[in-house]
């Protein structure tokens, strides 16, 4: 078993979803709290993954690109959760609800590394979140079996 993920917050997501997160004992970290304000993609992804934290975006299209970026390099990276556009920016609750919802279901780290999952949408729809697998599928075969590249 693997531990809870932390968090790393995007900077368009509200540095009051990190403090509800920390209020409900989830390590979250604002990227302006870790001095990252207005730094580059490249940067922030970086950042997550010396940290071993979990990106939390809603720059869905910049980001997907770096994780095909570094799976296509063999880079591991912790994760990235995508925040669907249905969830308000305006709304911080809505958001810490969709993080809180996504960690009582896949709150462990070996569940996304390397991947990329959606936040579960605010309504309540009952949708399948699971993690969507970036890495190409030949690498996913080979790991059933057992084999290393």
């Amino acid at each position: 078993m693997s531990p809870r993920p932390g968090f790393l917050l995007d900077e368009h997501i509200s540095l009051a979803v990190a403090e509800g997160l920390r209020r409900r004992n989830l390590d979250a970290l604002h990227i302006c709290e870790a001095g990252l304000s207005g730094a580059p993609d490249e940067r922030i992804m970086e950042a997550a993954t010396e940290l071993q934290r979990l990106l939390v975006t809603r720059d869905i299209g910049d980001f997907s690109r770096l994780a095909r970026i570094y799976l296509h390099f063999h880079r591991s990276f912790p994760g990235i959760l995508l925040v669907s556009p249905s969830i308000p920016e305006k709304d911080p609750g809505v958001l810490i609800d969709a993080v809180l919802k996504w960690t009582s279901q896949y709150g462990e780290l070996d569940q996304i590394a390397g991947g990329i999952a959606w936040l579960p949408v605010p309504d309540g729809q009952d949708t399948d979140q699971r993690v969507r697998e970036t890495r190409p599928r030949y690498m996913r075969a080979l790991e059933r079996i057992g084999a290393t590249i």
